[in-house]
């Protein structure tokens, strides 16, 4: 007991421990900063091949859009509902994402939806169109009614649970 007050008194190896423990201190704040600094880091590259993919399916799916436009010719076709139509059969051919409804109504005659989908990818992105043709004075033109962007993972039937009916008496 009295060497360990011996050495009390007199405070020796004291500032040894001190510096010891500030360094550890110092060592964990490093290590705290620079593993923060490596996370941002990763999430902003996700975040910038993010914006790059949006952009480019977002303009797969403008160059789209402008081919149905074209397709379309509504200034030519003028209010020929027919005409219009066939184009529309026409584009269906090369394009498999898209479809078309005739509605009744005479100011909004065919909706129109396309998907535009990314490729090489295990989960693409997709992005959603839909058109509504809106009646104008001497034509039609194509309005955009939704253009959203989602990504989902594709639906495999088989790996959907199988149930089947209990028989009751």
């Amino acid at each position: 007991m009295r060497l360990f007050e011996k050495y009390l008194k007199n405070n020796r190896g004291a500032t040894s421990v001190l510096i010891m423990i500030m360094m550890i201190i110092l060592m964990i704040f490093g290590l705290a900063a620079l593993t923060t600094s490596v996370a941002s880091k990763k999430l902003a590259q996700k975040n910038a091949s993010w914006l790059k993919e949006y952009y480019a399916l977002n303009g797969e799916a403008i160059k789209a859009y402008a081919y149905l436009e074209d397709t379309l010719d509504l200034d030519e076709a003028g209010v020929d509902v027919d005409r219009i139509e066939n184009s529309l059969i026409r584009f269906l051919k090369s394009n498999a994402n898209c479809s078309f409804q005739k509605n009744d109504d005479e100011q909004q005659p065919f909706l129109i939806e396309m998907q535009v989908h990314e490729q090489g990818k295990e989960f693409p992105k997709s992005i959603h169109m839909e058109f509504v043709l809106e009646k104008r004075e001497q034509s039609f033109q194509l309005k955009t009614k939704k253009w959203s962007q989602y990504q989902a993972e594709f639906f495999n039937p088989e790996d959907e649970p199988h149930f089947s009916d209990i028989k009751v008496n």
